[in-house]
């Protein structure tokens, strides 16, 4: 336990809970401006998992209903099951305010998490434009105040990076082998990332032997990853009952979205330009570890990628599902790699034009921040909007009477 305070040591705190604060404040009042000041949740996915908790536990924790409204690349079992117990000690007037403030604090811990796991990437001295990056990232802020079982799965995987490389590097397994197995229970589509823990656990564990024919090694586990990968993807999302009428094949006009559920730069989702950054990154680091022939992190974060790229594309095969309650965790990833690339950018413009580099990522770091913003507030508004539509449902009804 010492060793975890240890890690806050040198994180801004003060800074990050003032941040923090902010975005609690804001999506709380935005949501009880929209829903006749109740707190609740704007979308429905979130109450399905509530709904099911609350079946368990009064059930006395011996049956977890999975009915028609289950959405398995978003619902799963491990959440549900929490909820359960804090649901027998506050009751259901009280369980969604709860998961308000229990948000906040997985918030400040993957907050903590991703300074520190930022810090040993790129460096102390964009750790902190990181971070701020992150926290006001609308998947991040909609996915973590969205209720829904991805709270717990950031919380997860957060967890597991942490691991992966503070304690795999070490050849020590079992904090990330527990996160990596827990991830299985969160939803199916967690699951592929609990997967790609082990996987790169496994690659780690036999290094020395995979360095003796070290790019035929690779190129195979990728072939077969990806593979793997689309079967289980296609299974969960493509909808079976007829494929020529899903959105991809019913599609007269042909855009990036088409093929990519959030377009594939992640456009729809964060400052278009931003993507780029983040491939630049990821190739510099990718492309130095084949070069040395060396399993780092790298290599999971684009076994990662290519895993949420196929998400993005088989979810143009389904009419309803929501990419934004299950790819979230990515952006742990994708802003670390993006602040990189950023700041490799910033590094090369002052060799060229021999411009001051704090200028350039200063500049950018401060556009992309606004632009957050505006994303932020849009998508905050688009789902209160949606609580109006939504309400009259069942399951969300039994939670927001006064």
């Amino acid at each position: 336990m010492e060793r975890y305070f240890r890690i806050i040591k040198d994180v801004p705190v003060n800074l990050l809970l003032f941040l923090l604060g902010f975005v609690f404040v804001f999506q709380v009042s935005l949501t009880m401006f929209y829903s006749n000041n109740i707190v609740t949740f704007s979308n429905k996915f979130s109450f399905y998992s509530i709904n099911r908790a609350v079946d368990f536990a009064d059930s006395n924790f011996t049956t977890m209903k999975f009915d028609i409204n289950y959405k398995k690349e978003i619902n799963g079992v491990l959440y549900p099951f929490v909820i359960s117990f804090l649901y027998k000690i506050v009751g259901k007037n009280n369980i969604v305010p709860l998961l308000y403030v229990m948000s906040f604090l997985v918030f400040f811990i993957i907050s903590i998490f991703f300074y520190v796991v930022s810090e040993k990437f790129s460096g102390r001295e964009i750790s902190l434009f990181s971070t701020i990056l992150f926290i006001t990232s609308m998947p991040v802020i909609i996915s973590i105040y969205s209720g829904t079982d991805v709270v717990l799965t950031f919380l997860l995987f957060a967890l597991n990076i942490y691991f992966l490389i503070f304690d795999v590097e070490r050849r020590k397994y079992k904090g990330a082998l527990i996160t990596s197995f827990l991830l299985f229970f969160c939803s199916l589509t967690s699951a592929i990332l609990g997967f790609i823990s082990l996987l790169y656990i496994g690659l780690k564990f036999f290094n020395k032997k995979i360095k003796t024919d070290y790019n035929k090694i690779i190129s195979v586990t990728f072939i077969l990853f990806f593979i793997i990968c689309a079967v289980f993807l296609f299974y969960i999302l493509a909808e079976k009952k007829d494929l020529q009428k899903t959105p991809l094949f019913e599609t007269k006009t042909f855009f990036v979205n088409t093929f990519f559920k959030d377009g594939f730069l992640w456009s729809e989702l964060f400052a278009p330009f931003v993507g780029l950054f983040f491939y630049i990154g990821m190739f510099i680091k990718v492309f130095g570890d084949i070069k040395n022939k060396e399993i780092t992190f790298n290599i999971y974060s684009l076994f990662l990628t290519v895993a949420v790229l196929l998400m993005e594309f088989f979810s143009t095969f389904s009419s309803e599902t929501e990419t934004i309650f299950f790819i979230s965790p990515f952006y742990f990833i994708f802003v670390l790699y993006a602040c990189y690339g950023l700041y490799y950018f910033s590094l090369i413009i002052m060799k060229v034009k021999n411009i001051n580099k704090n200028f350039i990522f200063t500049g950018l770091f401060l556009f992309v921040l606004f632009y957050n913003v505006i994303l932020v507030f849009n998508k905050s508004v688009e789902q209160n909007n949606n609580i109006r539509f939504i309400a009259n449902e069942f399951y969300i009804q039994k939670f927001m009477e006064k």
